[in-house]
């Protein structure tokens, strides 16, 4: 995924067709909210697996939310080669941003949804 464009899949078998949609802002937003999200859970856990677990996503999902959030930022985030999964030090100024953005995010949508609806 480019991040410009979603791909829908229509059809079943070898009738499968694909077409590239451009994404809404709405859905632009909420892919890189999903981005930051993995690559909190990521740092937290030190494991893309346990990420995964943590988000109810596929392991290979967080991988690609990470190698996508790497080429927006252009530098290397995680330190692939060690076990638990380390942070660079770009990776560790990401985090404090990201995480204080992932919470306000949070906090944001705790108080609108105990709001009455008009």
């Amino acid at each position: 995924m480019c991040g410009k464009h979603v791909c829908h899949v229509f059809g079943t078998g070898s009738t499968c067709r694909q077409r590239l949609v451009p994404l809404t802002h709405s859905e632009k937003i909420e892919m890189e909210i999903q981005l930051l999200k993995s690559f909190v859970a990521v740092a937290e856990t030190g494991s893309m697996s346990e990420a995964a677990l943590r988000l109810g996503y596929s392991q290979s999902a967080v991988s690609r939310h990470l190698r996508h959030l790497e080429k927006l930022s252009h530098c290397t985030l995680v330190d692939r080669d060690t076990r638990p999964l380390t942070l660079t030090q770009e990776g560790r100024d990401h985090l404090l941003i990201a995480l204080k953005v992932v919470r306000l995010l949070d906090r944001l949508l705790m108080r609108t949804s105990s709001q009455p609806s008009l």
